[in-house]
């Protein structure tokens, strides 16, 4: 787990040369953050430029570049998982529609079977319905 801090040079105002001198040594350098501790207890955190050929500089470009692709992968792995669980509530509202529409209206009667033990009131009382012609 690494912690990043703001990097602030706290060295006033500058003029225009000095902006540009500063510009050309950064494409070469990496600002790092350095936790300074003060008689064990008060921290202090120190920026400072280091070389991008040193071993230092090469490390830390390394892990920015790994934290990038991690986060890459990780949207991509979240856009997956959303795209999959809108398809999963498509198709489960595609099927649903389905069901309702089989039953259809008045279709529930057609297949009625009484609960077990149920009397049969057509046998009792006798089919009520006229002859079909």
């Amino acid at each position: 787990s690494s912690m990043t801090a703001p990097v602030s040079s706290g060295r006033g105002k500058k003029n225009w040369e000095q902006l540009q001198k500063e510009q050309v040594e950064q494409e070469d350098n990496v600002q790092v953050v350095v936790m300074l501790r003060k008689g064990g207890k008060a921290t202090t955190a120190k920026g400072i430029s280091v070389s991008a050929d040193s071993m230092l500089g090469e490390q830390f470009l390394a892990r920015e570049e790994k934290e990038t692709r991690e986060r890459t992968r990780m949207k991509e792995l979240t856009l997956e998982i959303s795209e999959r669980q809108e398809e999963e509530e498509l198709t489960e509202a595609l099927q649903q529609l389905q069901r309702v529409s089989m039953v259809g209206p008045g279709g529930a009667r057609r297949g009625f079977r009484p609960n077990k033990g149920a009397p049969d009131a057509d046998l009792i009382f006798g089919n009520k319905r006229p002859p079909q012609k």
